[in-house]
């Protein structure tokens, strides 16, 4: 049976617009839109590049840029990949600014949601703008073994430091084996989806 093309968006939208409509505290709202402004800096760093607007696709995951192989240069593709962080850091930049003037409470948050964004998306992960930024400065001429390594190894640091802290601050002893379950859960799937 055909897959239909458009599903994935619908449900993404779905998930989006439930999520909104049950968000009380905007705390998804924020999230959403800071995600928007971020994806929104890697088409206007594209547009600025090549003159012309990338295929964006909704997915589950978020908005997807379809670029071809030779579309852009090293240097250009280095410039959209970190176009949509340095979006992030300006946004947070202004809105942590503007709360510590006002205080509000809304304005503080969403400076330090846009902070968070840009900081995720820069971890050296493959499937990050970080790791794709890493991979075009120092690895392309890198064999795909090296980048799995690199990229599994930097999971196990970061799921090590979540599990200090979990487990420092975890209360029960409940609590501690279910972080520390799903830690080793997330480590396992890695090794096993990257190998």
């Amino acid at each position: 049976m055909k897959k239909e093309r458009g599903v994935p968006a619908l449900v993404a939208l779905f998930f989006i617009f439930i999520g909104c409509l049950f968000d009380v505290g905007g705390v998804f709202r924020f999230t959403v839109i800071s995600a928007l402004i971020h994806e929104l800096g890697h088409i206007v760093a594209y547009f600025y590049i090549r003159e012309e607007f990338p295929k964006v696709r909704i997915t589950p995951v978020g908005l997807a840029m379809s670029v071809g192989p030779t579309d852009l240069t090293v240097d250009e593709e280095i410039v959209v990949a970190a176009a949509g962080p340095l979006c992030n850091f300006y946004l947070a930049m202004i809105f942590l600014s503007l709360a510590s003037v006002q205080g509000a409470y809304g304005t503080y948050f969403f400076g330090c949601v846009n902070l968070l964004i840009g900081i995720l998306n820069l971890l050296p992960l493959p499937f990050l703008d970080g790791g794709r930024i890493l991979y075009l400065l120092f690895g392309i001429h890198k064999s795909r073994k090296f980048w799995l390594y690199l990229s599994n190894g930097f999971v196990c640091i970061v799921l090590a430091c979540l599990l200090a802290v979990l487990l420092i601050n975890s209360t029960t002893v409940m609590s501690k084996v279910s972080v520390a379950a799903l830690c080793l859960y997330a480590l396992v799937k890695s090794f096993r989806f990257r190998n």
